[in-house]
């Protein structure tokens, strides 16, 4: 477990928000984000190691959010054209023989999709995150190529056994501090590759 991320007053002082991956993050970084309550359970399952089957849900939203904190990245509610005639919506993505994944679309009360589930079954939970999020990807690929919609996975979040709770999210890290502009008479205009060449050299 790395650094604590969040604000500190409120819920968030009681539970925040860790890193659990990667160790040095960066704004921008793919990153392994739980609560401090669920600490202990992601521990448990790393020591047992029992094979088990995950359940994980991909966000699905037509961008990804880059700025704020990791209450604010969590909470960032999905953005989409796709209105599920069924909901939940169970299909599959066949890649020829027997290889074929299915996947849970669940939407809102208004039919409006919010998150595709797909389950995959590992001994640990962040090769849980890694074994998703190649289908998901592939699924988004296969229904923007068949419907010409923007979509992206905006986060992942695998659900606990134990409570069916959010255990980890993996996110993009987003930049969660601002700055203060002006007064300010211009921007000097940097050489192009310039930080590049001054390594090399």
């Amino acid at each position: 477990m790395a650094e604590s991320i969040g604000n500190t007053n409120g819920p968030e002082g009681t539970d925040p928000f860790l890193i659990l991956k990667p160790f040095t993050p960066t704004p921008g970084m793919l990153t392994a984000l739980a609560r401090l309550s669920k600490q202990d359970e992601i521990r448990g399952y790393e020591t047992t190691r029992l094979k088990r089957v995950w359940h994980v849900r991909g966000i699905v939203s037509d961008h990804v959010p880059l700025i704020g904190n990791a209450r604010t990245i969590v909470s960032s509610p999905s953005f989409n054209q796709v209105i599920l005639n069924e909901n939940p919506l169970t299909i599959y993505l066949h890649a020829g023989g027997r290889h074929a994944v299915y996947f849970d679309l669940v939407g809102d009360s208004q039919k409006h999709l919010q998150y595709i589930e797909v389950r995959v079954e590992s001994t640990l939970p962040s090769n849980a995150l890694l074994l998703a999020r190649r289908p998901l990807n592939a699924l988004l690929d296969g229904m923007t190529r068949n419907f010409n919609l923007p979509f992206c996975l905006q986060r992942l979040e695998l659900m606990s056994p134990l409570d069916g709770a959010v255990l980890i999210y993996q996110v993009f890290l987003p930049q969660d501090h601002a700055i203060a502009a002006g007064p300010l008479g211009g921007i000097q205009q940097a050489v192009p590759f310039a930080p590049y060449a001054l390594a090399i050299t």
